[in-house]
């Protein structure tokens, strides 16, 4: 048996189709309750029938997005971060990038291992907790880095795929 990971949507809609299967709702009363017109409820409860509970989960979930530039473009990204800018925050490291040419969006999530709580000022001021549990937002973990090439950048204005 395989775990699915649903979102409370996914999952109010298995909730909902197991009632339609049960003959408790027919499919109009189960638009209603959905907020979704008939022929949608109609093509969500084909892909129920069909596949059960893994039919209604959203189909790109674990892809990776249409507008993710190559991995290496990213280690460069880090690379250059790591030799020229190691100490500075977020914001001002996307700033001087920008300044070479580098168009760098930073979300704040874990995985690059660039800044991690503790390392910043946030620690050193105490503003978290004994087990680093909250940080200060401003200045607490930010490592994933989204790259993307602007024209005429290092790259010698070749755009990246």
């Amino acid at each position: 048996m395989e775990t699915l990971i649903m979102s409370a949507k996914e999952r109010r809609r298995a909730v909902i189709m197991a009632g339609v299967q049960a003959g408790e709702l027919n499919l109009v009363g189960a638009a209603a309750v959905l907020g979704l017109s008939y022929r949608q409820t109609q093509r969500v409860w084909r892909r129920y029938r069909a596949a059960g509970d893994a039919g209604l989960v959203h189909r790109l979930r674990g892809q990776p997005g249409p507008r993710r530039q190559a991995p290496e473009m990213r280690a460069q990204v880090l690379a250059r971060h790591a030799e020229r800018y190691p100490d500075f925050g977020p914001t001002l490291a996307a700033e001087y990038l920008a300044q070479e040419g580098w168009r760098v969006e930073i979300t704040r999530r874990s995985g690059a291992g660039c800044w991690q709580p503790g390392d910043g000022p946030c620690a050193a001021a105490g503003n978290g907790t004994d087990n680093g549990a909250r940080v200060n937002r401003a200045l607490g973990r930010w490592c994933n880095w989204t790259v993307r090439t602007t024209t005429g950048s290092r790259d010698g204005g070749r755009r990246a795929c």
